[in-house]
């Protein structure tokens, strides 16, 4: 049954059926049902997946392990629970770009599906738990191969709305801009409350992912700052004006269709707009 198709390293403790285990429950004894996956991802599962192989293992790793290296087959998907991932291509000369930050409800290893084998790299930033899933299973006939196809199809789906979100970010024309949507992501989809968030990330990834230099991002900052939106300090941020922020942004979002916790309410930006001017 797929429960048993794990990758290398030590083997997860059994678990006995019991599809209404909350999902902390199932994180600390290692498998998690899809059922209750896909309610933590927001996705339907159709067909409905027999309770008794559609477990799945969930794994911690620690900040620098390499789960996905650019030329591996492509055997498993990640979902990450919780945490954050880094996943970078290297071109032929041997430069290192940063194409995208991984979090909670986020997916890993799509890629390697065009082909069998991976196109990227993905490091993990911090302590990260992560579900494994078997892509063996796709083979298994009838009924538990046509449930985990449609769960990989939804998966792909939901992965694309968040990377069509991440184009949007990179059109933007103004380093600000960029950089005011990157942190108000990053804040909407942490678990705190606070408007002090920490990132996981160098200065130096966070401009290699926006596209820009180390040194365009450091002056965003600086003008962020000056104008009262947002202090950073090293790899913390604090919102100082919401409201500013979301105006900063506006140009960069788009909409995922996918309810994020922590989201703020939606702001009408044209009112907003006529009582501060924007950052520039």
């Amino acid at each position: 049954m797929l429960r048993h198709q794990f990758p290398p390293g030590a083997p997860p403790r059994a678990v006995p059926p019991d599809d209404g285990q909350p999902l902390a429950r199932q994180l600390g004894q290692g498998l998690i049902d899809a059922a209750s996956l896909a309610r933590f991802l927001g996705l339907s599962l159709h067909p409905a997946p027999h309770p008794e192989w559609a477990r799945f293992q969930c794994r911690r790793f620690r900040p620098g392990e390499v789960p996905i290296r650019a030329g591996d087959p492509c055997r498993y998907l990640y979902v990450v629970i919780r945490g954050s991932v880094c996943t970078r291509v290297v071109d032929a000369e041997g430069a290192e770009r940063i194409i995208g930050f991984e979090r909670a409800a986020d997916s890993l290893g799509l890629d390697g599906l065009a082909s069998g084998r991976h196109t990227t790299e993905a490091i993990v930033l911090e302590p990260t738990d992560m579900v494994v899933i078997p892509l063996a299973g796709l083979a298994r006939p009838g009924h538990e191969g046509a449930a985990l196809g449609s769960f990989i199809y939804r998966l792909l789906g939901r992965q694309i709305l968040r990377d069509q979100a991440a184009m949007a970010m990179m059109a933007a024309s103004r380093a600000t801009t960029r950089l005011g949507a990157f942190l108000l992501d990053w804040y909407q989809r942490s678990e705190t409350p606070a408007r002090t968030v920490a990132l996981p990330m160098s200065r130096m990834d966070i401009a290699s992912f926006l596209g820009l230099s180390k040194e365009t991002v450091s002056r965003a900052c600086s003008a962020l700052d000056r104008a009262g939106i947002v202090a950073m300090r090293r790899r913390r941020f604090t919102i100082l004006d919401p409201a500013a922020l979301h105006r900063t942004a506006a140009g960069a979002i788009a909409c995922e269709g996918t309810p994020v916790r922590g989201r703020w309410r939606e702001l009408d930006l044209a009112q907003e707009r006529g009582c501060r001017p924007s950052v520039r």
